[in-house]
């Protein structure tokens, strides 16, 4: 998130542009969340999703900051954190709400590779909203020196469970619709939970065997905006 619509600090809103906001976050030291509402059925979800986050380091949503998202008008970004400093304890909420645009027409083909390191399926924080993008990062570069669009993170046992674009589905050769099981400990949003409802994706483990059957492998990002992988 780069231009925050508002920011929020222990219930209070603060004076803080996209550059205040920008220093901020990498002292939340990780301990912080990025959630989409690309609309108002969104709100709750997102809500529970961010809870998620606070609960794992037992610290308090900011009740203002939210109420705020449910008077903004189109899809935004909320994100917020903990300030966290060695020795001493986390401090009040910090949160950040800003618009946040589709990233383009739906159903387009894109260039995808298998990323060289697994996705991290056991760590305290797998499937969780995490504010950090570190992992991203480090695959935006490999996919500049690959020539390709999306990359696609496989599990320990080999199994698809992410992509750098968003949640992913795969058709099977059957006509049935897939997603990653449970222990691949994948992302999800609002959009990718209505996506995986209407066509009723079956939870099952993405290996090899599955994904070299596939017709169609398509991600699904944070507003719902769809992605074909070729």
């Amino acid at each position: 998130m780069t231009t925050p619509i508002e920011v929020w600090h222990a219930g209070e809103r603060v004076d803080l542009d996209a550059a205040g906001w920008a220093r901020r976050v990498p002292a939340f030291m990780g301990c912080g969340f990025r959630v989409a509402v690309p609309s108002p059925a969104a709100l709750t979800w997102a809500q529970t999703d961010a809870a998620r986050v606070a609960a794992l380091f037992a610290r308090p949503l900011d009740d203002a900051a939210w109420a705020s998202v449910e008077a903004q008008d189109g899809p935004v970004v909320v994100e917020g954190g903990w300030e966290y400093w060695p020795g001493r304890p986390m401090g009040e909420p910090w949160t950040g709400v800003a618009a946040i645009e589709p990233t383009g027409p739906a159903d387009v083909p894109v260039a995808a590779v298998r990323l060289p390191w697994t996705w991290a399926t056991e760590t305290p924080t797998a499937g969780l909203p995490m504010l950090s993008d570190a992992a991203d990062r480090q695959a935006r570069r490999h996919l500049d020196r690959v020539g390709a669009d999306v990359g696609l993170w496989l599990d320990h046992r080999g199994a698809l469970c992410a992509s750098t674009a968003g949640a992913v589905l795969v058709r099977a050769a059957d006509g049935a619709w897939l997603r990653p099981d449970d222990a691949s400990a994948p992302p999800s949003s609002w959009a990718y939970e209505q996506a995986c409802e209407a066509v009723a994706a079956r939870r099952t483990t993405l290996d090899g065997a599955v994904l070299a059957s596939a017709s169609i492998i398509r991600v699904v990002d944070e507003l719902g905006g769809l992605l074909r992988i070729v």
